[in-house]
């Protein structure tokens, strides 16, 4: 299952009364214009949230209007519309990833439960931070939460929180590999739950032993636990639930290498994400089908999946859903043997991954400054009741200068920790582009007497647009004379018996570029291959720039890493990981 669609899935299980608002966007948007008390500000801004967060799953939209109700939400210090607000708006920053932002609206949803002596509202709170620790990775604090969780059910004989509490429990000893302390939190849920008999409870912890037992590679004992959970789905017509076990059953095959089965159980989830109309739910379906038909090597049906799957996703803006989409579209274009839309979808990859890391690093900078601002203010405070003790004790300026100092390094260590997690991801991102320029160079490789068959036919490109263009490629492709460091248009020209105009016309028209960079891919591709080679390890890489045609060192460097997205030094130390 898809994670954000798990984090939802967790986070809202135990919220009761979802709004799930009927009426239109637009109609709500013009109730807010009209709105005059705080009572209704808050009423009409809480369901337009609800509305993004329950309907549309879009929780982005749904944060500044939760922000806009909990304005309204209550004259009074404490209210229960405030902390559910607080528990609402965690959950939307968790589902984006945003973790510091949600434990700050969790801790805040926990103050509200303590003050108003509410035990299933702590309980929730409670969970909801152990959800926080668990997906960020920290799962000591998960554990620890969890386990306040469950004892907060047992004191109120709440059994299905129980169940849940070990179903929690379990999935992080499983996240830990301790597989054996896992299944045996999963058995004490099943074990209570046979007490109550809950069918969604059943579906859930069949579902957790499935996990578990495709974590095994016991993947015949997964499909056996993961039908368990459609027949409990299918019990309580728990659609979501059908859709995702459909999708995890047709997972579980992949991993087994039968792509048909697969491709059955995924149409099955695509049909009923389509049924529900499930916006999110059909994109992330249409990728997997693309990815299955990949396989299966029927890349018409693979590439028609995937780009739905990345019109879906440029609609919302999506800049993940269209970087997972423009990889299977790269990929079948590689399979396909059409190096240039490869190439392309390669330069569209390198976009979205930029995207990607302009919008996190615009959220993580919005959030340092929400605390930083928040931490300025409780400074401020502090600052003025020292300067009213200053002339009684005025060894309180020593205190001060403590506050400052524990405030600056707070801030600072939160930016490291955000530029170590960049730097992880970034590296991610280049090892993803290496990946694909490896793959790239064995198509390219598996290719070759293709086309150089294809250039003595002089049907390298379309012939019917134009004769020269044609020329150009065919005189390229077999005699290579970019590999010469003094290779000019002009030269090009005269050997093809035309003139300079005309060609770089042709060049500019034709394959939508310049000369320098269109000559200057070629001898990156065969830098690729070099380095790539044995045969070349000893080699510097002035040695290979100068072997592919580049006059300098400076030059061969930018047009790698303009064309390929990586440095040819990192591009060879991390290919080797990868042949």
């Amino acid at each position: 299952m898809n994670q954000n669609r798990l984090k939802i899935l967790l986070f809202v299980i135990f919220i009761p009364g979802l709004c799930f608002c009927q009426h239109s966007l637009d109609s709500l948007l013009n109730e807010i214009k009209h709105a005059k008390t705080s009572e209704q500000k808050f009423e009409i801004n809480n369901k337009v949230a609800l509305y993004y967060f329950s309907d549309l799953q879009d929780m982005r939209s749904a944060i500044p209007y939760f922000y806009k109700a909990l304005k309204h939400s209550s004259v009074k210090e404490l209210s229960t519309e405030s902390a559910e607000i607080n528990n609402y708006l965690g959950i939307c920053y968790e589902t984006l990833g945003m973790h510091d932002s949600a434990i700050i609206c969790f801790n805040n949803y926990l103050d509200f439960t303590l003050a108003l002596n509410d035990d299933l509202g702590l309980a929730k709170a409670y969970k909801n931070l152990g959800l926080v620790y668990e997906f960020s990775g920290d799962y000591n604090n998960a554990i620890v939460y969890y386990v306040e969780c469950s004892k907060i059910a047992d004191k109120t004989n709440d059994t299905i929180l129980l169940v849940d509490s070990y179903l929690n429990i379990g999935g992080v000893y499983r996240s830990l590999e301790q597989f054996d302390k896992s299944e045996q939190y999963f058995a004490d849920a099943l074990l209570l739950n046979d007490i109550i008999e809950d069918d969604m409870m059943y579906a859930r912890i069949y579902n957790q032993l499935a996990i578990l037992e495709k974590n095994r590679s016991n993947y015949e004992k997964a499909i056996e636990f993961y039908n368990l959970t459609l027949d409990y789905s299918m019990k309580i017509g728990w659609d979501t639930g059908l859709a995702a076990a459909y999708a995890n059953i047709g997972n579980v095959y992949i991993s087994m290498g039968d792509y048909q089965k697969a491709l059955d159980y995924h149409l099955k989830s695509l049909e009923i994400e389509e049924k529900l109309d499930h916006f999110y739910g059909i994109r992330i379906s249409k990728n997997s089908l693309s990815s299955i038909y990949i396989e299966l090597g029927q890349f018409e049906l693979a590439e028609k999946y995937a780009s739905q799957a990345y019109q879906m996703a440029k609609n919302e803006n999506n800049y993940e859903g269209l970087s997972e989409s423009i990889k299977y579209l790269f990929d079948i274009s590689l399979r396909r043997g059409d190096t240039d839309r490869a190439r392309d979808y390669f330069s569209d990859y390198v976009v979205c991954m930029d995207s990607i890391y302009s919008i996190e690093s615009l959220e993580k900078i919005a959030e340092i400054e929400t605390k930083y601002q928040i931490d300025k203010k409780e400074l401020a405070i502090e600052f003025l009741s020292i300067q009213n003790q200053l002339e009684k004790d005025k060894n309180q300026k020593q205190r001060l200068f403590i506050i400052i100092l524990a405030t600056i390094l707070a801030i600072a260590l939160a930016l490291t920790v955000i530029i170590w997690k960049f730097y992880r991801q970034k590296r991610k991102a280049y090892q993803a582009l290496v990946k694909m320029n490896v793959q790239a160079v064995k198509c390219e490789q598996n290719n070759d007497d293709e086309v150089i068959d294809k250039d003595h036919n002089h049907n390298i490109i379309d012939t019917s647009t134009n004769e020269l263009a044609v020329k150009i490629k065919s005189y390229i492709v077999i005699e290579k004379p970019y590999l010469q460091s003094d290779f000019s248009i002009d030269k090009l020209a005269k050997s093809l018996e035309s003139n300079r105009q005309y060609i770089s016309k042709t060049i500019n028209d034709v394959f939508g570029k310049n000369f320098s960079t269109y000559i200057n891919e070629f001898r990156v591709k065969e830098a690729r291959k070099m380095l790539l080679n044995s045969e070349f390890d000893k080699f510097t890489m002035e040695a290979i720039a100068q072997k592919c045609g580049f006059s300098n060192r400076t030059s061969f460097i930018d047009a790698f890493k303009k064309y390929t997205g990586v440095t040819p030094s990192y591009f060879k130390i991390n290919s080797s990981n990868i042949l």
